[in-house]
């Protein structure tokens, strides 16, 4: 199982470390199986360029399947914030049109929940003006 994880481009990158681990360790967990946790920073820095703009990458991430597996690149994607700019809120609703899991990793109670709809905030704050509901 291979999982995006969507965190703020300014989170220190040990805070993102710790989130990852946290959220691999849980997955594995509840999944009985290894779980590969990708960092959205990781990704953006491998695949932006070669996506060619913001949409195109966006849509690799949500939906994008590997030329030789012919299998998801990511089969869900988890939140670390309930907070989101425009292109992790795209991503989010991208990734449940292709019917995959979109969850928020709730650091309080070490749990996930389950994305049902991004609400739009401020259309204009680009970078924190779309927040999740949640089961």
């Amino acid at each position: 199982m291979k999982v995006f994880l969507a965190c703020a481009k300014g989170m220190p990158e040990n805070e993102v470390e710790v989130k990852r681990k946290d959220v691999q360790r849980y997955l594995s967990m509840k999944n009985k199986k290894t779980v590969q946790v990708v960092p959205s920073k990781q990704d953006f820095e491998t695949y932006f360029a070669q996506c060619g703009g913001w949409n195109e990458w966006i849509t690799h991430v949500a939906s994008g399947v590997d030329y030789t597996t012919r299998r998801h690149i990511y089969d869900a994607v988890v939140c670390v914030d309930a907070r989101l700019g425009r292109a992790t809120a795209s991503i989010i609703e991208k990734t449940m049109e292709a019917g995959k899991p979109a969850l928020l990793w709730d650091t309080q109670k070490n749990e996930m929940k389950r994305v049902t709809s991004v609400k739009t905030v401020d259309d204009t704050d680009w970078t924190g003006g779309w927040t999740l509901n949640t089961l």
